[in-house]
């Protein structure tokens, strides 16, 4: 298809693929992801699971804007997910259009392309990144520490010199992060998520997910799970 409007695809459950005009890769998005297609540019896709649950959103903004298509910045997504689902309920609820393009307005600056001036990928966020691909291994600090060479007590050092927090609290934020992700957007049991971000038991995950957000999986689960 083509349209000549903006057209944010948001999946809250499942997956998708989709074939963008002037992209050479299949764009894979899984909940919750997903997509800013611009004004004409031409695109296809598939559902990946039996089950999706998507939200569209089409609009008009005024300038030239070239075809083609943005990510949203990924640290933002479970937030911009909560902002969409409150940008459906306003619509629902007939909400005033100042109000509603306020909202649209914001949800937009997760999808914003800037140029990127980042430094060069430290052995640490290395470390981190590798660690966070392959989460269901890690074990403890000493298998972070072993994807950046370093002993478990020079890789806390060095993180801590990096980023002036501990190591230990970085590796529960990881695991946490990722048990949201997936009680949102899966029906996963809990021993299943605990066992994916690494943790051994189902009451170790509901122990650390207590301490951190206040509540417990399931509540967490029925709080961020609007379509269920």
């Amino acid at each position: 298809m083509t349209w000549p409007h903006f057209d944010l695809l948001w999946i809250h459950e499942g997956s998708v693929g989709l074939d963008v005009a002037g992209h050479d890769a299949k764009i894979d998005l899984t909940a919750p992801d997903g997509i800013l297609l611009l004004p004409g540019t031409a695109f296809e896709g598939r559902a990946y699971t039996a089950h999706v649950e998507a939200s569209i959103c089409h609009f008009r903004l005024p300038g030239d804007w070239p075809n083609g298509h943005r990510r949203p910045h990924r640290a933002e997504v479970m937030a911009l997910q909560t902002m969409i689902v409150l940008s459906l309920r306003l619509a629902s609820e007939g909400a005033g259009v100042a109000r509603r393009i306020r909202l649209v307005t914001a949800i937009l600056d997760a999808f914003s392309q800037t140029e990127s001036t980042s430094a060069p990928e430290s052995r640490i966020d290395r470390a981190w990144r590798l660690s966070a691909e392959r989460l269901d291994l890690i074990r403890s600090l000493v298998d972070v520490a072993s994807q950046a060479g370093l002993s478990e007590s020079s890789f806390r050092a060095a993180h801590r010199a990096q980023t002036g927090t501990a190591a230990g609290a970085s590796l529960t934020a990881l695991r946490i992060a990722k048990a949201e992700r997936l009680l949102s957007t899966t029906s996963m049991p809990l021993y299943d998520i605990a066992t994916a971000v690494g943790y051994g038991h189902a009451e170790t995950l509901s122990y650390a997910f207590r301490r951190a957000r206040g509540m417990s999986p399931g509540a967490w689960r029925r709080a961020q799970r609007p379509f269920a």
